[in-house]
């Protein structure tokens, strides 16, 4: 159904631009010009030209303007005229116009247009809403051209929007990019989550969805792209929800005993916000993201040969949540925003899986089934201050902590068919753990700017540091029945504490050189320093936990130095920029594999690597854009690929690193077209990324068919 917009014209005020001659002139004249944005001075395409009558406002001549702005109506009868143009999102403009006839041509100059247009409300125009207006690097959705049922949450008005989609575990990809964060009104809402707004903000209340790639803060400071660039979901409210409270709530059960449970209190006054969320439910739609899931990876909790589930997306999770978020701004160079949040999440799951193992003597199949409940508690705090004490100084301090607790329960089965349908192994497992573990981070990023021409100051110290401990208890046991040989047999009670803290310095210097050319001078000094003790106890006669197993107690440490200074020149011209660098990369890293006091491995190494970083961006008009962007990057290999000490936990799966391994350089290319048509609202986008990675690691296996190790 159309929706019916009023316009009304109530007047325009009309002045003689050019004394009338004594004699009337009946040459064709030619009407010149060109439409720029008054902000920018940024040329528009395709706005709107149209040379109306005076008297009755007949359309006498017509064209749209060119990429450059410029517009041009030949032939063109003397006499007097209303130069109407107009442009979506614009304030339309009526010029009044005296042609004479007396010359050929007439320039009437550069007409600037304002954007975000009132509509006067006596008017009379009746369209249908623009459903989606791409300008430079933004797409924007009008909310309200999709249908949503009354009580819906944004997940659901972004899975209607083309080009959207929303996975099973509630990560968004919109034109082939993951959502990174979601804005509201341009501040953070509820940082780095963007789950929390898809499926706690209500769609009644959004008017319209941005997506736009956003640079990092730093990146903004230099003008200098660092490749940190965040795909960003911009939320624009209702002017008419920024008056006050507002809010929703809503309940419901179902079959299966399923039922779940959602509010949310709202307090938006202007530029400040406030929100409380909160639900409870058992249908897998958990509010936040589980911190504690990816926290205890690999730390106990059994995980023999695949066993295991508790992952987002599987098995029945009930979960409930309550957090706040608050913007505030205190004056125009003082802003704080944050957050608060508590999530707890009850996962039952049951597995039953087959695998295929494809050799040249013949396949082999797995059959594994298990069954496990995993309880997860997460607490996180997340703030962000800016401070701009003038005009040229701008500072930012963003401080964040989370802190996880975790309890899980497994048990399950499994065994191996060689070729002939006969059994090579079975296995049995059972474990608990609980753990608990803290993350605690910050950053300050200042920026000053030396003169008006573009010579910056920009510097950035971060660091953090985290501390994750688990209990765990694992028992299993793996017969062998094709060969002679004993069973494995594990009884253990485990204990894990990894602990980490890194840090990082950054200094940049932009110099202007010329016209709109810059030269950036940056160095990047990080480190991190990691470690992971595993303590394996077995039993003793009188069954307690106090026999330190070397076999099963391995613990890892790392430390490791990167380093980047770079030189790149930028090039600032109308329609298109482009950037060349080159960078320096030194690193250095150690790694030790020790029992107890022990070293029982030890290495260490220093590489230097080289890359150039190229970016081209090319706007022929607001409509299109190409950019290509090319940067090399350094990892290092992780602790247990560098390890050459046997990894035996799982009896039916050893591992074991390569002390060898080199730091991973990776080559990355980008190259993305978009292509909007604003008549027929259609897009063309199309996005390639491509890499090449010199010293990539890889995972090679054997098998052994006569007892299906691997």
């Amino acid at each position: 159904m159309e929706k019916k917009y009023w316009l009304v014209l109530i007047g325009i005020s009309l002045f003689t631009l050019l004394s009338m001659p004594a004699k009337a002139q009946h040459n064709k004249v030619e009407i010149k010009g060109s439409v720029v944005e008054k902000t920018s001075d940024d040329p528009i395409e395709a706005a709107n030209v149209r040379l109306l009558s005076s008297r009755d406002s007949t359309m006498k001549a017509g064209v749209a303007t060119g990429n450059n702005g410029s517009f041009s109506l030949k032939n063109i009868t003397p006499g007097t005229y209303l130069l109407h143009i107009s442009y979506i999102g614009y304030e339309p403009i009526y010029q009044p116009l005296r042609i004479t006839g007396r010359s050929e041509s007439i320039n009437v100059g550069k007409i600037e247009m304002d954007e975000n247009s009132i509509l006067l409300s006596e008017a009379v125009v009746t369209a249908k809403a623009v459903e989606i207006t791409v300008k430079e690097d933004t797409v924007e959705y009008n909310a309200d051209s999709y249908k949503v049922a009354e009580g819906s949450m944004l997940e659901d008005l972004i899975k209607k929007m083309p080009g959207a989609e929303v996975g099973s575990d509630g990560s968004i990809t919109i034109n082939g990019k993951q959502i990174k964060k979601i804005l509201v009104d341009g501040k953070e809402f509820f940082s780095d989550d963007p789950k929390v707004a898809a499926k706690n903000l209500p769609a009644k209340m959004v008017d319209k969805v941005q997506t736009y790639d956003r640079k990092s803060d730093m990146a903004l400071m230099t003008g200098f792209d660092d490749g940190d660039e965040e795909a960003v979901i911009n939320l624009m409210v209702k002017p008419g929800m920024k008056q006050g409270w507002f809010g929703n709530a809503f309940a419901g059960y179902g079959s299966k005993e399923r039922y779940e449970g959602n509010f949310m209190v709202n307090r938006f006054i202007n530029n400040d916000q406030f929100s409380l969320i909160g639900g409870i439910n058992n249908t897998n739609n958990m509010g936040f993201s589980d911190l504690a899931s990816t926290m205890f990876s690999g730390m106990g909790g059994g995980g023999r040969r695949g066993f295991g589930g508790g992952g987002s997306g599987n098995g029945i999770t009930q979960s409930g949540n309550i957090g706040a978020n608050f913007n505030k701004e205190f004056s125009p160079k003082l802003a704080l925003n944050g957050n608060v949040r508590y999530s707890h999440s009850d996962n039952d799951t049951k597995t039953k899986s087959e695998k295929e193992n494809i050799l040249p003597s013949g396949n082999t199949s797995d059959f594994v089934n298990s069954n496990s409940n995993t309880k997860n508690d997460n607490i996180g705090f997340n703030m962000r201050m800016t401070w701009k004490p003038d005009t040229l100084t701008q500072v930012i301090f963003t401080p964040d902590f989370s802190y996880s607790k975790t309890n899980q329960s497994e048990s399950g089965d499994s065994y191996t068919l060689n070729s002939a349908s006969d059994s090579v192994n079975t296995s049995t497992s059972d474990s608990y753990s609980k753990g608990h573990g803290y993350n605690v981070s910050g950053r300050l990023e200042a920026s000053r700017k030396l003169n008006d021409k573009g010579r910056v100051l920009s510097i950035s110290l971060s660091g953090g540091a985290g501390d994750t401990k688990n209990d765990s208890y694992e028992y299993s046991l793996t017969k062998y029945l094709q060969v002679e040989r004993p069973d494995d047999l594990i009884d253990q009670q485990i204990d894990y504490d990894n602990t980490n803290y890194n840090y990082r310095g950054f200094v940049s210097w932009v110099e202007p050189i010329g016209r709109n050319n810059f030269i950036q001078l940056s160095y990047n000094y990080s480190g991190s320093n990691r470690e992971a003790l595993k303590y394996a106890y077995s039993p003793d006669s009188n069954g307690d936990y106090n026999i330190l197993d070397s076999t099963y107690s391995q613990s890892s440490r790392n430390n490791s130095i990167e380093q980047r200074a770079s030189l790149a020149f930028k090039a600032q011209r109308s329609n298109y920029n482009y950037t060349i660098g080159f960078n320096v990369d030194p690193s250095y890293a150690k790694t030790e594999t020790f029992v107890g006091d022990e070293i029982i491995y030890s290495s260490s190494r220093n590489v230097v690597n080289y890359s150039p970083t190229i970016q081209f961006n090319y706007r022929p008009s607001r409509e299109k854009n190409l950019r290509i962007e090319y940067e090399g990057r350094t990892s290092q290999p992780t602790m247990k690929q560098l390890s050459p000490v046997e990894d035996v936990a799982d009896p039916l799966n050893t591992t074991i690193g390569n002390p060898d391994l080199k730091p991973i350089y990776t080559n990355s290319l980008r190259v993305r077209f978009q292509n909007f048509n604003r008549e027929k609202q259609s897009a063309f986008m199309i996005f390639a990324n491509g890499g090449y990675v010199v010293n990539d690691v890889v995972s090679f296996a054997s098998y052994d068919e006569s007892t299906g190790k691997k």
